[in-house]
């Protein structure tokens, strides 16, 4: 009976993780197939940067990773009559980062497992998210001028309406003043985001095996006694 309940208990967190995830992603899905062919100038910078890039036809500030399994870079009308050549390029650059990371991928696991357990993650999301913001700012000031991308940053979030499972350019609200002083030289060298993301993720993985422990040992117990008989 307690295995029952158990098993019980674990299916209504899965499928609870899995109706929230689709509700989450459902405003992603409706961009994406909302989403225009870039113009000749955007498409030829997303070519050079190695990324798909699309275009939404809304007037807000956009520009943001969308699709797991096939990101896709999409900006929105308003964000391309905000931003220069120079500016535009970097803010690409810095989605193209979150591309080769595989940030999308790894935030859509974050995201579930961040509904399936009810326990007290947003700590470790938060590291998470902020450390993935600086692996690509830095990685985008490679090929771009840092202060396009700063200037980039701050644009795009007077005006931002990025969905929440999207990967955006401008991330966490009350971080963007820390990112564009970074940027500018303002503030002092980052800390290793490589340093910031394994903790988090550490933590974000104990959190996930802690919720399925109690699963995994009553299964183990189940079988140990069907195939071992009477336990001393």
């Amino acid at each position: 009976m307690a295995f029952a309940v158990l098993a019980t208990l674990a299916a209504f967190a899965i499928a609870r993780a899995a109706v929230v995830s689709w509700r989450r992603h459902a405003e992603v899905r409706a961009l994406l197939r909302a989403a225009l062919p870039a113009s000749p100038a955007v498409a030829r910078i997303g070519r050079e940067l190695g990324v798909a890039v699309r275009e939404v036809a809304t007037p807000g500030a956009l520009c943001a990773v969308a699709g797991a399994f096939r990101p896709v870079v999409l900006v929105s009308h308003g964000t391309l009559g905000l931003l220069s050549e120079g500016e535009l390029r970097a803010a690409l650059s810095h989605e193209a980062a979150h591309v080769r990371r595989f940030d999308p991928l790894i935030g859509a696991i974050v995201d579930f497992f961040t509904e399936l357990f009810p326990l007290k993650v947003s700590d470790a999301v938060r590291m998470y998210c902020d450390a993935r913001e600086v692996a690509a700012d830095r990685r985008a000031v490679r090929g771009s001028d840092r202060i396009d991308l700063a200037s980039a940053i701050v644009a795009i979030a007077k005006g931002a309406g990025a969905p929440q499972s999207s990967v955006a350019l401008h991330g966490r609200p009350e971080r963007l003043g820390e990112r564009v002083e970074r940027l500018l030289g303002v503030a002092g060298a980052p800390p290793a985001s490589g340093a910031q993301r394994a903790p988090a993720l550490a933590s974000l993985a104990a959190v996930a095996a802690f919720g399925f422990f109690p699963v995994v040992a009553m299964l183990l117990d189940l079988a140990t006694c069907t195939m071992g008989g009477h336990r001393v």
